[in-house]
């Protein structure tokens, strides 16, 4: 039995006629609708989709047939596909929750997305942004109140591309910063059925001045700030609009030193205030495109991207990932593997809290940790980051903490329990020491204590070593809050302190009876003291003295004072140590 081979076409020279008439004989067996889909599959991937539906639909219209044979039944039917093809490429916006259109709907922004990655055409409304994809149009609406921050920040390539005519000259070859939009984490924001964090693009070249100043003048009629010549500042005055933000809070911006001229000048007059950028470690071996960097080159798992360290957080690029200092829990930087090597790592811990913004739930819940890592960090920059941690970064959440204080009554305690920071020492291990709040210090020291005495009292030895004890100190402390800044050449000074147990009042009646009990003490009866005082403490466990060995950088600062030598209640084998 032999099989029938349909005919050949030339494809070169067949006319339209005759390729469907091949198709519809010998592919889909006289089925005319899957012949018409197969035709309009091809038809809407061709440039240019929307004039060829318009042109189909006005030879439609002039045809003024009464009889429709079979092949016009086609024809027709693929009007109407490819007009509503042209239709979904317009993508109108279908969710009224954004308002109208600030402009054109029609004559669209074209804007090239990095993530999602993509053409899209950008249109801005009252209350939101509408975006879509130009081929396979999927709609992506950004409404008023998903966005959290805006952040501006410049191409890594283009701010070491640094002219060295003139400053001019540099300004003007500049080219247009990036934007990152990052939503709430509860953000109803979805592309393709998928929810999604953050919005990243270029602000576009190709957009005429005039376009953007036509746009504004319609959103802002009464703005006349010169700032909308420059094409960013237009951007960022519409996306603000758009999404309802206030520039001065929302948007957070990093100067490209190839512009500094005109972005900082434009940055000052907007916000009334300088912009705080960070730069690089500057050698004096290397060229100016090298050094002063607003970024370090590092690797953030097995991506190669730049970080920016910023007064609101870090960001990497690329890919874009923005952690912001509300989130912080701790931040370390110190030397990478090994003695020798040339490079230092820098560890983040972010926390969030697991009741997603519900204030009915406990707040007792532990938050979810999440660790990050940035590696090969050149070794010269750790100076200028060890700067930013200490300079910039933690007086900046001191300040957030500050304005989340509880009444005056707490106020004290939540300002020592925001942030605990340590230097690390200059070792081969691993280069940080865990700082820890005075607070959760003096819990876990209060029931240290009383554990001690209870064991002492069922005739447990009583002459454990002190170094020990210190250890085990250090080993409870593991899971507290730190800030560690990196290596520092000087040795840190253990700072004794006494712990708070119940409130200051309980803390002046154990003073008075310490110095009540050195009077009475003589040379050489140490031991018959201490047995007397440790009888005392079984009865009454309040009355027990806490020690704490707390290392804290951060508040030497602010004129705490350390507390003198004094003979412990303790036997000898308990004497309190300090440098």
């Amino acid at each position: 039995m032999t099989s029938s081979t349909p005919p050949s076409i030339d494809l070169l020279t067949c006319s339209a006629s005759d390729l469907s008439n091949w198709l519809l004989e010998h592919r889909f067996e006289n089925d005319g609708m899957a012949t018409t889909t197969f035709l309009l599959q091809g038809t809407s991937t061709l440039p240019n989709a929307d004039e060829i539906a318009q042109q189909i639909q006005e030879s439609a219209a002039g045809q003024q047939d009464d009889d429709d044979d079979d092949d016009e039944k086609p024809k027709k039917e693929a009007v109407a596909l490819v007009s509503s093809t042209s239709e979904e490429s317009t993508t109108k916006p279908n969710n009224s929750s954004i308002g109208e259109a600030l402009h054109d709907s029609n004559s669209p922004l074209e804007v090239s997305l990095t993530n999602p990655r993509g053409r899209f055409h950008w249109t801005f409304h009252a209350q939101g942004i509408h975006a879509a994809t130009i081929k396979n149009p999927q709609s992506l609406i950004v409404p008023a109140g998903s966005v959290r921050n805006v952040i501006v920040f410049p191409k890594p390539t283009d701010c070491t591309q640094i002219s060295t005519s003139s400053s001019k000259k540099a300004a003007s070859n500049a080219k247009s910063p990036m934007v990152l939009l990052c939503f709430h984490d509860a953000s109803p924001v979805t592309f393709k059925n998928k929810p999604i964090s953050q919005i990243c693009f270029p602000i576009p070249t190709t957009t005429t001045t005039t376009v953007l100043q036509e746009i504004l003048q319609q959103a802002l009629p009464k703005d006349d700030d010169n700032d909308n010549n420059n094409t960013t500042e237009a951007w960022i005055k519409l996306i603000c609009h758009s999404l309802q933000l206030d520039a001065s809070k929302a948007v957070y911006r990093i100067q490209n030193p190839a512009a500094v001229s005109t972005t900082t000048a434009a940055s000052t007059a907007t916000h009334n205030k300088p912009v705080w950028t960070f730069k690089s470690h500057q050698d004096r071996n290397l060229s100016s495109t090298a050094s002063g960097m607003p970024f370090v080159k590092c690797y953030h798992g097995v991506q190669d991207g730049v970080l920016f360290p910023m007064k609101q957080g870090l960001l990497f690029f690329k890919p874009p990932l923005f952690v912001p200092r509300s989130k912080l829990h701790s931040i370390a930087c110190g030397r990478g593997t090994g003695a020798s090597s040339r490079y230092v790592d820098m560890k983040i811990v972010t926390a969030e809290d697991n009741n997603n913004g519900n204030d009915d739930e406990e707040d007792d819940e532990e938050p979810r940790e999440t660790t990050l890592e940035f590696t090969n960090i050149a070794r010269e920059e750790l100076t200028v980051l060890n700067d930013y941690i200490h300079k910039v970064l933690i007086p900046a959440m001191k300040q957030d903490s500050e304005q989340q204080q509880q009444p005056a009554s707490t106020d004290e305690e939540s300002a020592e329990d925001a942030v605990a920071v340590v230097d690390a020492d200059d070792s081969d291990n691993e280069g940080t020491r865990r700082g820890r709040s005075k607070r959760k210090a003096a819990r876990e020291a209060r029931q240290q204590t009383k554990q001690h005495f209870l064991q002492k009292k069922k005739g447990n030895d009583q002459d454990d070593n002190d170094d020990e004890e210190d250890d085990e100190d250090e080993d409870s402390d593991e899971d507290l809050p730190y800030f560690s800044g990196g290596e520092e050449e000087e040795e840190d000074e253990d700072v004794m302190e006494i712990a708070d147990a119940e409130d200051d009042e309980e803390e002046d009646d154990e003073e008075e009876e310490e110095t009540t009990s050195n009077k009475n003490n003589k040379p050489g009866a140490n031991g018959e003291s201490g047995d007397a005082d440790e009888e005392a403490d079984d009865d009454d466990d309040d009355d027990v003295v806490e020690v704490v060995a707390e290392v804290d950088a951060t508040e030497s600062d602010d004129g705490d004072e350390t507390e003198e030598d004094q003979e412990d209640e303790n036997p000898p084998s308990k004497k309190r140590r300090s440098k």
